[in-house]
Formats: structure tokens, C-alpha cells, sequence
């Protein structure tokens, strides 16, 4: 994978692992798609107005047209990077709201990974949570990630190579939870 590059990445510093969230954040968007396909039909078939058809049928088109645009743009746009040197978010909230993370591997303290609730489990997604010396927000979050214990493992592995450092893992009982702290 470290012929992937991005702005900002320093000479020496290859990229290990690129990681985007799953396409199972589409599920709700979707659903509401489907929705407002269904509240179309349902007033077309009660009002079978001919003028009244086509500004509703733009109407509809125009906000399914927005509501997958703009889902699949922050799908695309928010990734996470895990570096030789350091750990990377890049969140994209929507059009224009963008924020960068990023902690360096020897600033890492913790790092948990949790699966919540039927469809995480059964399609094996869900969050990466790293805390770290140094980050403004209490936490990196890597949200909604394919195989979150695979992602934090990464981590572990290239920070054990960056600083030496032994990994021990600790999993919580009351809640499908595997936290690792570094020492």
C-alpha cells in the first residue's frame, strides 16, 4: 500500500494501511431514499394531477439526487491513514466541513475498538478509538471502519516497529469491546 500518497506526507514517512468506512453506512441514507420514492407514489396515486406529477416527480428526483450525492461525497472524502510514522482522520462532515486529525505512533496511549449493536456485529464494522498524548479532541476516532479489530491491530503492529513498544490487550465483559493499552 505505500504507493499511496497524500498532501502532506513527509519524504521518509509510507503509507501501511488506507481505511474508508464501510459501505454499510449507506443503509439509512438508503432507507430514506426509499422512503421518499414511496411518499411520491403515494401521492401521485392520490393525486393524479398531471401538473401536479411532474413538479412532484422534480421534486422527488432532486432531493433523491442530493441525498446520494452528498452520502456517496462524504463516504469518499473522509479516510483514515495509518503511516509508518503516524495516524491520520480525515473527517468530512459534509459539502464544506472538513477536519484533520493525526497523532504520531510514539504519542499513542490506547486504543480500543467496540462493535455495537445487530448490524455492526453481523456485517463486522464499527468504531477505532485512539487516545493520545497531544491530540486537541479527547480521541482519534476511526467511525464505522470494516473489521475494527484488524484496524487496531495495524495500529499496534506499526507502532511496536515505530518505538519498541509491547501492546497489552484488555476486553471489556459488558460490552463487545477489546481495548489495548501501550506501554
Amino acid at each position: 500500500m505505500s504507493e499511496y500518497q497524500f498532501s502532506g506526507q513527509k519524504d521518509d514517512e509510507k503509507v501501511i494501511l488506507v481505511i474508508r468506512q464501510s459501505p454499510w453506512v449507506f443503509f439509512y441514507p438508503g432507507l430514506i431514499v426509499i422512503l421518499v420514492i414511496a411518499l411520491y407514489l403515494a401521492f401521485f396515486y392520490f393525486f393524479q394531477n398531471k401538473g401536479f406529477a411532474f413538479y412532484s416527480a422534480m421534486a422527488t428526483l432532486i432531493i433523491v439526487v442530493y441525498i446520494i450525492s452528498r452520502t456517496w461525497f462524504v463516504w469518499w472524502s473522509q479516510v483514515y491513514l495509518i503511516t509508518s510514522d503516524r495516524v491520520l482522520s480525515v473527517e468530512q462532515k459534509g459539502w464544506f466541513d472538513r477536519s484533520m486529525s493525526e497523532s504520531n505512533l510514539e504519542n499513542i496511549l490506547f486504543i480500543n475498538h467496540e462493535v455495537k449493536g445487530p448490524v455492526q456485529t453481523m456485517f463486522n464494522f464499527g468504531n477505532v478509538r485512539i487516545r493520545a498524548s497531544g491530540v486537541v479532541e479527547d480521541e482519534l476516532v476511526f467511525t464505522n471502519v470494516y473489521n475494527p479489530y484488524e484496524v487496531q491491530q495495524e495500529i499496534v503492529k506499526a507502532q511496536k516497529e515505530k518505538t519498541g513498544n509491547i501492546a497489552s490487550v484488555h476486553e471489556s465483559t459488558d460490552k463487545k469491546e477489546e481495548k489495548v493499552v501501550l506501554r
